[in-house]
């Protein structure tokens, strides 16, 4: 790991805000879904008392456990194989609200990419360029629609799509007008229809203060440069955001 990246990890672990990553210590099956109480293995105090692990003893490790959780010596005398070209994901192990959960490393971008950054398969942006899904090229293109027969001003779910697609679109839900639906907004009003790396997607409020990665976004100026998995707004758009150096 580099001085930058590791001088990045250590300051976002300071502050406090990890980018969470989809997998977790919650989501293992068979684990208590529910919030873990103070003093059982699942809970910690900070990131130290938490480690990453595998879901099997040489898959990527992908999973975080407290450091009290017996299923961490459970590989130690599995002797695994060569990895055969296997990339695991950029994550770390960090405690959110007294529970351990992977999160994202920020890694500093080393170009511009007119789509934004590609994710792994954790979820984290990586410093690898997006391919495009053509779907659209600016905001104006997306806009809001019902996903279901019932939306989300009748207690279902919306989704942003491609105007030219919308009609179509909403055909294909097969709607009659007779379902029930529970008739309360699950609408959520900070969200809109925006486009990012080529897709429409409802997005909560737009892009952060000093966000940069693609060519239309200003450059990091002196003594700055541009990270991904540091913003989570940054993150929904798919570039990073400006961040000293130190």
């Amino acid at each position: 790991m580099s001085r930058l990246v590791f001088a990045l990890v250590v300051m976002f672990a300071a502050a406090g805000c990890p980018q969470s990553a989809r997998e977790d210590a919650a989501n293992l099956p068979g684990d208590d879904q529910d919030d873990p109480a103070p003093g059982t293995k699942a809970s910690c105090g900070d990131d130290s008392d938490c480690e990453l692990a595998g879901r099997t003893c040489c898959e990527c490790k992908t999973i975080a456990l407290s450091m009290a959780d017996p299923k961490l010596d459970a590989c130690d005398s599995v002797s695994c194989p060569p990895p055969q070209n296997m990339m695991c994901p950029k994550v770390r192990a960090a405690c959110v609200e007294n529970k351990c959960t992977v999160a994202c490393i920020p890694v500093a971008a080393t170009m511009s990419c007119a789509n934004g950054f590609a994710a792994d398969s954790a979820g984290c942006l990586v410093d690898v360029c997006a391919q495009a899904k053509n779907e659209c090229t600016i905001n104006s293109d997306c806009t809001r629609t019902r996903a279901d027969c019932c939306g989300c001003a009748r207690g279902g779910n919306d989704r942003a799509v491609a105007i030219a697609a919308q009609s179509n679109f909403d055909k294909a839900l097969g709607c009659t007008g007779s379902e029930v639906c529970p008739d309360v907004t699950t609408c959520n009003p900070d969200e809109s229809a925006q486009c990012a790396q080529g897709e429409c997607r409802l997005i909560e409020g737009g892009l952060p203060a000093g966000a940069c990665g693609r060519p239309d976004l200003p450059a990091c100026g002196t003594g700055f440069v541009c990270v991904v998995n540091a913003s989570d707004s940054a993150n929904l758009h798919g570039v990073g955001v400006c961040t000293p150096t130190l």
